[in-house]
């Protein structure tokens, strides 16, 4: 009995561990992405300019859905007003059209980590 007890608890340390280095992957630079975090900027700039507000509201809703995810990442934000987004992507991809959306959200946490609270 305390054998099985030992190794359920083994097992799910070792199940723990490789969800974080897999979380992890997930939200890196590095890791490979598709959908909507790949569109760049000009796609934004685009669909602002076209007053596109299906595309808008859908890459909106993509960022949205990103930084919820990123609370089990351990990063709280208060982003959650779509104005604050759109004037954000606004801003931001005027300066930098080329970068992904992923890449540019995740410039806007690093910029505001001072504001941002870790729960870690």
């Amino acid at each position: 009995m305390m054998r099985a007890s030992i190794a359920g608890s083994l097992l799910l340390l070792l199940m723990m561990a490789v969800g974080g280095v897999f979380a992890n992957q997930v939200f890196s630079r590095d890791a490979t992405h598709h959908g909507v975090g790949d569109f760049s900027c000009v796609r934004w700039t685009g669909a602002r300019a076209r007053r596109d507000s299906a595309s808008e509201d859908v890459m909106v809703a993509w960022t949205e859905g990103y930084l919820s995810a990123r609370v089990s990442d351990g990063v709280v934000t208060d982003a959650s007003d779509v104005e604050d987004i759109r004037a954000f992507y606004d801003d931001y991809c005027k300066a930098k059209p080329t970068v992904t959306l992923f890449d540019a959200v995740n410039d806007w946490i690093e910029q505001r980590r001072n504001e941002i609270k870790y729960s870690n």
